[in-house]
């Protein structure tokens, strides 16, 4: 299951540099303005970023918490961040991140 859903991020990534509507814009600079439904996520995994003070982790970027879970999270940690951010904002992040 793991296998499929990295498969199918992989296709996102490459759909998204083919495409020339540019469906992904995730840059690592930009300000993430979390849901509540995403402070709760971060909450529920709070251990993944065990040396950020609590109060300070509902401002982690998209990125840290896209690295994080795609490394670390079980299936359904994956499944449940594209539910709140969408896989195509997942997959843009996860390709921002790449060494060039």
């Amino acid at each position: 299951e793991l296998y499929l859903i990295k498969t199918i991020l992989v296709i996102v990534i490459f759909i998204n540099q083919i495409s020339s509507q540019g469906i992904i814009n995730s840059k690592s600079d930009e300000k993430t303005e979390h849901t509540p439904e995403m402070k709760d996520f971060i909450k529920e995994h709070s251990y993944l970023w065990w040396w950020v003070p609590e109060d300070k982790k509902e401002f982690l970027s998209l990125d840290s918490i896209v690295e994080a879970i795609l490394n670390y999270g079980y299936v359904k940690d994956i499944k449940k961040l594209f539910e709140i951010v969408g896989i195509e904002k997942v997959s843009g992040t996860f390709l921002n991140t790449l060494p060039e």
